[in-house]
């Protein structure tokens, strides 16, 4: 098992940057997941750590071992790719043990390692099998049966489940997540899902596109309840959460804020405006702590008038969306709450006590007292 450092690592290919300054520890041992829109850097990130692409600058470590021009083969690591990557004309047998062939290890040992992978994963009954034969789900089996047989100290994965359908992701997730507890071997996983990122991580990091980001891909680093409860600026804000946090502009003055479509309020204590904040400030709220009027209330509320937009039922709950001023506020309510009308001017209550609030000028949360 190894852990990953990457030391202010950027990547170029010619005179454009695809990733600058990427500071970011690995633990032995963690799952860690990379997420983030396209374009972020997040899989060329992976294919630095697996050797398939260079190091423009910087230093990359797998091991407190720098690699930067260590061959892929000398990594001891493993992927699994989006497309499975199985030969076609082999057996599920003999794509397990390929690449052990390729190192000429011994068969007795090749069986023995293609057997305990065989029975981790539940793929007795196909080893017979060609890849045709086989389900999207049973294909990716396959492929992260070839990676554990190698044994490696690092588990590379790059978007391995965007090609199965819903019911299959799911499963998937658990069963990944469970085989890398079972074995204990550091995990990099890269995918544009944030609910895979919430329900698998140990942590995430969120990377954003240079254009957004500035000086760094990388927007912060955390467990996923870490990043959902405590976003570091807007964008982390808007990217985690299924619906994104809402983010509306109000004036601000002293403590007291307004806004259009409401009756105004006052910043909670613990929240300290910064010199940067000027007159005007973000606020945000997740959608679970915004109501409707007869949905129920908060203890601390901040009040709005809102234009109802569109309302989704999901059964379990209700999102409704809500123009405020000409931004949009979701509001989240359990299945059996009265449902709005469209059209219909309704009142909104947000809780402040779990508001976030962000420097409007550079985006970033504003600080909160210990």
């Amino acid at each position: 098992m190894a852990g990953i450092t990457f030391e202010t690592v950027a990547k170029r290919y010619g005179e454009t940057d695809v990733i600058k300054n990427l500071s970011l520890d690995i633990k032995d041992g963690e799952f860690m997941v990379l997420v983030g829109p396209s374009g972020c850097g997040k899989s060329t990130a992976l294919r630095m750590i697996a050797g398939l692409e260079s190091v423009s600058s910087g230093t990359l470590k797998i091991a407190d071992r720098v690699v930067n021009d260590l061959k892929p083969k000398d990594r001891d690591v493993a992927m699994v790719f989006q497309s499975y990557a199985l030969y076609p004309h082999m057996t599920v047998r003999q794509n397990v043990a390929f690449g052990l062939e390729v190192r000429k290890m011994p068969k007795a040992e090749i069986e023995k390692r293609v057997q305990e992978a065989s029975a981790i994963l539940g793929l007795d009954p196909y080893l017979d099998r060609k890849p045709k034969a086989l389900s999207g789900g049973q294909r990716q089996r396959v492929a992260l049966g070839r990676a554990i047989v190698r044994d490696p100290s690092v588990f590379l994965f790059d978007e391995p489940l965007s090609n199965l359908d819903a019911k299959l992701r799911t499963g998937m997730r658990a069963e990944i997540s469970r085989l890398q507890k079972r074995l204990g071997t550091t995990a990099v996983y890269v995918t544009h899902d944030q609910t895979e990122a919430m329900t698998m991580g140990d942590r995430i990091a969120v990377l954003a596109p240079l254009a957004e980001a500035g000086e760094s891909n990388l927007m912060q680093v955390g467990t996923p309840l870490e990043l959902y409860h405590r976003p570091s600026s807007v964008f982390v804000a808007r990217f985690i959460g299924a619906p994104s946090m809402s983010i509306l502009t109000a004036q601000l003055a002293g403590r007291a804020i307004s806004h259009a479509a409401s009756p105004g309020f006052a910043m909670p204590a613990r929240w300290q405006p910064n010199s940067q904040t000027g007159d005007s400030v973000l606020i945000g709220f997740r959608p679970e702590d915004v109501r409707v009027a007869g949905q129920g209330s908060f203890e601390k509320a901040a009040h709005f008038k809102g234009r109802v937009e569109m309302v989704e039922t999901l059964g379990h709950e209700v999102l409704t969306h809500l123009d405020v001023d000409g931004t949009t506020l979701i509001a989240k309510s359990h299945g059996e709450a009265p449902i709005p009308k469209m059209g219909e001017i309704v009142e909104v209550e947000a809780d402040l006590s779990k508001a976030h609030f962000f420097d409007v000028s550079t985006n970033l949360r504003l600080t909160e007292k210990a």
